[in-house]
C-alpha cells in the first residue's frame, strides 16, 4: 500500500496546477521522455551484467516521467 501512496503522490505533484504555463508543451516533453529513454540506455552500458546496479540507475531517473504525464494505471493523462 505504501507503494500506491508514493505513486498517487507523485502524480499529485506532478499534476499541480501551473499559472505561469497553462498549455502543455510537447516539445519539451517529448525532448525530456526522450532523454529518459537514453538514461535507461546508458544505465543499461554503465550496469553490464549488474542487475542490481541497474534498476537503481534507473528508478533514479524514472520518477521524472511523471513531470509531463500521470497515470492512474490504466489512463494516461
Amino acid at each position: 500500500m505504501q507503494m500506491t501512496d508514493e505513486v498517487m503522490a507523485l502524480n499529485t505533484e506532478a499534476t499541480e496546477p501551473r499559472p505561469d504555463n497553462p498549455s502543455p508543451d510537447f516539445e519539451a516533453a517529448a525532448i525530456l521522455l526522450f532523454k529518459l529513454l537514453d538514461d535507461i540506455d546508458t544505465a543499461d552500458d554503465i550496469a553490464k551484467g549488474n542487475d542490481e546496479m541497474f534498476r537503481n540507475l534507473v528508478r533514479r531517473s524514472h520518477k521524472r516521467r511523471f513531470e509531463v504525464a500521470w497515470t492512474d494505471g490504466y489512463e494516461l493523462a
